[in-house]
């Protein structure tokens, strides 16, 4: 019996080590961070810049208008509504990029956009940039101007 101890306790114990390797592991999200001070963007190609890692910057269109901005901003709320006002006396072409964290649908205050090819960042990312951005692209995809408009 005193033989049968020993073996028994090692099967235990393996068995325990083996069920903890084969039991799926509860992965945290990775927060991942980027930084954007779009202002450093002008004269070069937008598919250059920080924002290319982020999102396919070569399927959005070229002489445009690129607004970054975020769903629970009060300020980009008035920018944006400002931009869909003057839609129709001077329509253009806009790309609308949110910077999407998580939970920030819940706090969304956006409610009005100009009508334009719409992208959501990754929520993954926390995003280190004053938002709004307007980025003035050229039709060979170069930033010719970059602002931060200011609010009212």
């Amino acid at each position: 019996m005193r033989a049968l101890v020993p073996t028994l306790l090692s099967l235990a114990l393996t068995a325990s080590a083996c069920e903890r390797a084969s039991a799926p592991e509860r992965a945290t999200p990775k927060v991942e961070h980027a930084t954007f001070d779009p202002s450093t963007w002008i004269g070069r190609s937008i598919h250059d810049t920080e924002l290319a890692r982020w999102t396919d910057t070569r399927k959005l269109p070229a002489d445009a208008l690129w607004v970054l901005y975020r769903v629970d901003c009060d300020h980009c709320r008035e920018h944006l509504r400002e931009l869909a006002r003057g839609f129709a006396d001077a329509p253009r072409v806009f790309v609308l990029l949110a910077l999407r964290e998580r939970g920030d649908e819940e706090r969304r205050v956006v409610d009005h956009l100009p009508p334009g090819e719409q992208v959501d960042l990754p929520d993954r990312v926390r995003w280190h940039a004053t938002a709004p951005w307007e980025l003035e692209v050229d039709a060979a995809g170069v930033v010719r101007s970059a602002v931060a408009p200011q609010p009212r």
